[in-house]
């Protein structure tokens, strides 16, 4: 049952509670006020001294393509799409020679503030004395100078860059960022235009070498021509090629024409041994006109002397002259005949001598034109070369003139997009602000100091933090009266002071009806136990018959009440060895008497530990309603954990603001709780602030006590 306790405290342990918290501050609000103030009044004269400065930014847009205003290609060209281009941009911005531009342009090389030749400075001072700055000196000064006010911001997937400038002077700081806004973009331009200078030198060098080339090559050309005797003519063999066609050409017509004659002939040397009729059908022969007449008369003759033989008969004078006639026809026929047949033999031996000439000139020709390969590969040679040159030379003339025209437009790849402006308000050491910002600091560690002092403290301070910190059902808290020597009588006398303890002892009664035994204890000495034992006492006696037990062997005085004296003196001590309870009692009140521990002469924790004292205690459960045992210390022995074992109920009295939660948790983890069995908490002398309970607050808020003196509770 121990360990459910400690376990329980943990849980609502780990519970945030700002109560305290609030409590602290609401104590200490005085002094966090003037400590606050005494730290804000410390840096006011550094303040004071502090110089102010004025930051102007200037928005830089790096464009993401070129404008495209001239139809031509840039030398110096860029790709956006590239992941680092805008990092590079970026970064090429606060490079030296960007830097060193921007000083320049704006002559802050010849600034006394910026050039290291600042006569407020005294070492300055005596180093120009001794030397006289150089121009590179003064601008490397003008540069690291400027450089320790610039700040350049790069905002994240977009094309925008800020140019940022601190000084104490804001139209110098305006001007500054503008300043090397345009620098980054003049010098981006002016190096554009330097590479463009440069190609364009580049390709004037080469058109002058590729000229000379040219001509060279021209004049190679025409010597090779005159050297090899060669005529243009669609090219060099473009002459012996086109003779080469036209005999070719008259080849094929004379190899035609002797085809024909051949055969002409051929026919004719086939028909000598056949009719002449067969020779007369050859194409060549008949449409020759003479011939046609021959036959003709022929055909005429032979039709007469069918006529005749018909009417004369064979033998007339007639018919003998009809047949001489054809005869004669036939004779001029067969001297046609031969002379045709001489001409068809000339004509075809002409038309063989026609071929067999042409094919020895175009054999000749053939020999003439593979002649001329050889001459013609080392032609073309030449004239590649000559095409290839003019080809080159125009296309770096052309490139030349798009350089120059190129040249002449000023294409920045970045543009001032919103120019800085002179700032109204100083930026850095805003001395009201840093006033304020000095307040609200020392108010913040004022505060932090108080949270980490409360939130450290781990004591306890009011009836909340029972069951937070120690896991105990809280039933009350008692305030710090101020009374008398004699000042349980005096609360007990007095009606509010008194309901303080009614109400705790209601609180009990509402965790556990018809309890018979209840223990009160502590668990470390001088937390006002034995004080609050002997109000709950008093409270009880109120509605039930009421004995108080003194069971505190471990103090060394016994507790007793002013003006009681029992007939035994031996106490709660000769009551277990047999005395009659009449005799070591006494009467403090009504319903109330009192029962001294007496004296022991053994050890307390054999002494509890027996059945006579079992025995005395159910003899005095039967004899009261209920007892109210005084417990002795938890953490000086065992014996509060051997009376345990009798209690109905136990009290634990803590004494506010005194010990540790982690210690008192420490000693209760002690105690052996049986079931059914209550432990409550009672907070004893609790501040005004801390008190929670509504008898306490209602007692605080009355003013009827007032001659009451602060005395310390047992």
């Amino acid at each position: 049952m121990a360990v459910s306790l400690i376990e329980q405290s943990a849980g609502v342990e780990s519970r945030i509670d700002f109560a305290p918290f609030l409590r602290a501050f609401r104590k200490h609000v005085l002094k966090i006020g003037l400590i606050t103030l005494v730290l804000t009044g410390i840096p006011l004269p550094f303040i004071a001294k502090m110089t102010t400065k004025y930051l102007a930014t200037a928005t830089v847009l790096i464009k993401a393509q070129a404008d495209n205003a001239v139809p031509v290609d840039q030398v110096d060209n860029f790709d956006s799409t590239r992941a680092p281009y805008y990092e590079t941009q970026y970064n090429l911005m606060q490079s030296r020679v960007v830097l060193e531009r921007a000083v320049k342009d704006m002559h802050l090389d010849d600034n006394p503030r910026f050039n290291g030749a600042d006569h407020n400075d005294k070492a300055r001072l005596k180093l120009a004395e001794q030397t006289t700055l150089t121009e590179q000196a003064r601008i490397n000064h003008a540069v690291q100078t400027l450089s320790r006010g610039l700040t350049f911001t790069i905002v994240r997937q977009t094309q925008l860059i800020y140019i940022s400038y601190k000084s104490t002077s804001a139209a110098e700081s305006a001007r500054i960022a503008n300043g090397v806004a345009k620098a980054f973009i003049h010098y981006s331009v002016d190096q554009k235009i330097h590479k463009t200078a440069q190609a364009q030198a580049w390709n004037t060098q080469q058109m002058q070498k590729l000229k000379k080339q040219l001509s060279d090559r021209k004049q190679q050309m025409a010597q090779f021509l005159d050297e090899k005797d060669l005529l243009m003519f669609h090219g060099i063999d473009g002459f012996e090629t086109e003779k080469m066609e036209i005999t070719n050409s008259k080849l094929a017509d004379a190899k035609e024409r002797r085809l024909a004659a051949q055969a002409a002939y051929e026919t004719m040397l086939n028909t000598d041994r056949s009719s002449a009729d067969t020779f007369a059908s050859l194409p060549e022969i008949a449409d020759h006109a003479q011939l046609k007449d021959l036959r003709i008369a022929l055909t005429q003759a032979r039709r007469k002397l069918y006529e005749l033989q018909r009417l004369y008969g064979p033998k007339h004078q007639k018919v003998l002259a009809a047949g001489a006639e054809i005869k004669a026809i036939e004779a001029q026929s067969e001297v046609l005949f031969a002379e045709l047949k001489e001409r068809i033999t000339k004509k075809y031996q002409e038309a063989r001598i026609k071929e067999q000439r042409y094919q020895v000139l175009l054999h000749e020709q053939t020999r003439q034109v593979k002649a001329l390969v050889a001459k013609r590969d080392q032609y073309n040679e030449l004239l590649t070369e000559i095409e290839k040159t003019e080809d080159l030379y125009k296309s770096l003339l052309k490139r030349s003139k798009e350089q120059r025209l190129a040249a002449q437009y000023r294409e920045p790849n970045a543009i001032l997009y919103d120019p800085a402006m002179i700032p109204d308000k100083p930026q850095k050491q805003n001395k009201k602000l840093l006033i304020v910002m000095t307040f609200l600091l020392a108010l913040v560690l004022n505060v932090l100091v108080i949270v980490v002092m409360t939130a450290m403290n781990r004591r306890i301070a009011g009836m909340h933090q029972l069951r937070a910190r120690l896991g105990l059902v809280a039933v009350g808290d008692i305030p710090l009266f101020n009374t008398p020597d004699n000042w349980v009588d005096a609360v007990s006398r007095h009606p509010q002071a008194a309901e303080i303890i009614h109400g705790i002892q209601t609180a009990i009664d509402f965790c556990q009806k018809d309890i018979k035994v209840m223990g009160v204890a502590s668990c470390f000495p001088q937390e006002g136990a034995s004080s609050f034992f002997r109000l709950m006492a008093r409270s009880v006696a109120r509605k039930k018959r009421t004995l108080m037990l003194d069971l505190d062997y471990r103090h060394p005085d016994s507790l007793t009440e002013a003006g009681t004296q029992a007939e035994n003196s031996g106490g709660f001590t000769a009551f277990v060895a047999g005395a009659a309870l009449s005799s070591v009692v006494s009467s403090v009140d009504n319903n109330l008497d009192i029962l001294t521990r007496g004296e022991l002469t053994e050890s307390p924790l054999i002494f509890f530990d027996t059945s006579a004292f079992t025995g005395a205690l159910e003899s005095l459960n039967r004899s009261y309603e209920q007892l109210v045992i005084n417990m002795p210390v938890i953490e000086q022995s065992k014996d509060s954990q051997l009376l345990m074992r009798e209690l109905d109920a136990l009290v634990i009295v803590v004494k506010a603001n005194q010990y540790a939660a982690p210690d008192l948790k420490k000693v209760l983890a002690k105690l052996p709780l049986r079931e059914g069995q209550t432990v409550v908490g009672v907070v004893n002398q609790v501040k005004d602030d801390d008190l929670q309970s509504e008898e306490s607050r209602q007692f605080m808020a009355s003013s009827t006590i007032v001659d009451l003196e602060k005395t310390e509770q047992r």
